[in-house]
């Protein structure tokens, strides 16, 4: 992986986001997060964040990450998915006391959340906090992504009201607005700039 890294930077890579699987399992993390910052790249990871403790998060700050991302699925953990507010808001407040970097909190509308206004709930918890606060579309089980509903389409009309915590620099504001309508984007593949998206396995998975 090591390898990896050194051959992205000479490409001139300049972020580099880890993810997985779940990243925190990785064995080689740090070193991997050590070694794209020492070769000048940003690095940021996407975590679910059920296994950060706050000695995981001072290793990271050694590391020196330099953005984490969460995706919360919901308010309370239920039959679709356990990465709840409820589960995670411990490891939040524990990113709040010693975390030394950026910080984005992901909530998700779209194909099987049951309850949309829990993103509501997940962005006001992570503002409260002090973070980012971002909001994601999710694909149905068939891999589309189709136009939000009346009652997620009314949650999202209320993250755009905090449009200035809204989007990082991994997201983009009409093509997600567009895609939440069901409207066409004209985009092109960004496969050859020199941002790569990559993730990083426990190896043998």
């Amino acid at each position: 992986m090591l390898k990896r890294i050194d051959r992205l930077a000479d490409l001139g890579t300049t972020i580099i986001t880890l993810s997985g699987g779940e990243p925190t399992l990785h064995p080689n993390l740090d070193a991997i997060i050590a070694r794209i910052r020492e070769r000048g790249a940003i690095a940021t990871l996407i975590s679910n964040g059920l296994l950060l403790t706050p000695e995981r998060i001072q290793r990271l700050n050694r590391a020196g990450l330099d953005y984490l991302q969460i995706s919360i699925d919901n308010a309370r953990p239920d039959q679709i998915s356990k990465k709840s507010l409820q589960v995670l808001d411990r490891k939040l407040e524990w990113l709040r006391e010693h975390a030394e970097f950026g910080i984005t909190i992901n909530s998700v509308l779209g194909a099987d959340i049951r309850n949309p206004e829990d993103a509501l709930a997940v962005s006001g918890r992570a503002r409260s906090l002090g973070f980012t606060s971002t909001v994601g579309i999710l694909h149905d089980h068939s891999g589309q992504l189709k136009p939000l509903g009346e009652a997620h389409r009314n949650v999202y009309e209320q993250f755009l009201q905090h449009k200035d915590s809204l989007f990082s620099f991994a997201h983009f504001d009409s093509f997600q607005q567009n895609i939440s309508q069901g409207l066409p984007n004209a985009w092109h593949c960004r496969a050859g700039t020199p941002v790569l998206y990559f993730s990083a396995l426990v190896p043998g998975n």
